[in-house]
């Protein structure tokens, strides 16, 4: 697939909604609606289709500590894409929740094996064989369900604690500015 550069500054901008490497640095799943465009292929959208519940992980950094970081994506759309510098991981649902399998995923444990798998040499990468060689210790359908649903609600309760936060943030700065005007508003 192509990835967008300077070089390409056509394919940018139009088509198909794109899932990036910065996508899976969030601490929040995947959110279409701030995915940039790509023009591409019909061929090479359907070969790199996204899918409810697909996850992907950075496939190579500068750092070995920057590979194997990985996102989910949860949406409903027929228009989605992935970059070529991720690796798709597809749970398979009947045995694997993917809410539960993107938190597995995120643990220091599992990060730690997929980080021990890179291959240094300009950069440090992993491979898709990397990606399945790794153990994992998985409860039954219900369990996964009930931990993916804790862990759910725990990060939409930091989400907006976080957003109360940015408003408390907003009016100190307000109250700032009230009490302790700029010089040219006293001297007016």
């Amino acid at each position: 697939m192509i990835t967008p550069n300077s070089e390409e500054p056509k394919k940018v901008g139009t088509g198909y909604k794109l899932i990036n490497i910065l996508d899976m640095y969030i601490d929040t799943i995947i959110d279409e609606e701030k995915l940039n465009l790509i023009e591409l292929s019909k061929d090479e959208f359907i070969k790199n289709k996204v899918e409810t519940g697909d996850i992907f992980f950075t496939r190579s950094s500068r750092v070995k500590s920057g590979i194997a970081y990985s996102n989910i994506y949860l949406g409903n759309s027929n228009d989605i894409t992935f970059d070529r510098h991720l690796i798709r991981f597809r749970p398979y649902k009947i045995i694997l929740s993917p809410i539960f399998a993107n938190y597995l995923l995120r643990t220091y444990r599992v990060r730690s094996q997929l980080v021990a798998c890179g291959k240094t040499a300009t950069m440090t990468a992993i491979g898709q064989k990397d990606v399945s060689s790794i153990k994992l210790s998985i409860p039954n359908l219900d369990e996964q369900q009930k931990i993916a649903d804790c862990l759910s609600s725990i990060a939409e309760l930091i989400a907006a604690q976080s957003q109360k936060i940015d408003v408390l943030k907003t009016h100190k700065k307000g109250l700032m500015q009230q009490l302790f005007p700029a010089v040219a508003e006293v001297d007016a």
